[in-house]
């Protein structure tokens, strides 16, 4: 009895080790999928959705910098609503995480802005804009 016991764990303990690695999520969304997310995140901004996009951000974001606050930072950079371009992304580290930081120019005026992304629980979303 105590050999299958020990036969099992040698055997399943590989297996659960193999399916844990596999089945947890990535430290981050491929470029393609995070750009996407700021791209939608920023557009809603343009449209005049600040509160769309506000919702799509992250628990913490969100603890942060509460609605009204940033109703009025996006009402106080009305450049916000005016088209954006992608600039570039690159990997930043973030309290000892490695993130992707997407850059975005504005068309009317070359300010930047930043967007720093983060899982929160399963989905990407918006987790820090910098301007």
């Amino acid at each position: 009895m105590k050999r299958a016991l020990l036969l099992a764990a040698i055997v399943l303990l590989p297996v659960a080790v193999a399916v844990f690695l596999w089945s947890r999520p990535a430290p981050n969304p491929s470029p393609e999928e995070g750009r996407a997310i700021a791209e939608a995140f920023l557009a809603r901004i343009g449209a005049g959705d600040v509160r769309e996009a506000w919702d799509s951000t992250t628990a913490e974001f969100k603890s942060a910098e509460g609605q009204a606050t940033f109703q009025a930072r996006v009402a106080a950079n009305a450049w916000l609503a005016k088209p954006v371009a992608f600039s570039s992304v690159q990997r930043v580290e973030v309290n000892g995480v490695e993130r992707f930081e997407f850059s975005f120019t504005s068309t009317a005026n070359g300010k930047f802005v930043r967007i720093l992304l983060a899982r929160d629980p399963r989905d990407w979303k918006v987790d820090r804009m910098t301007l």
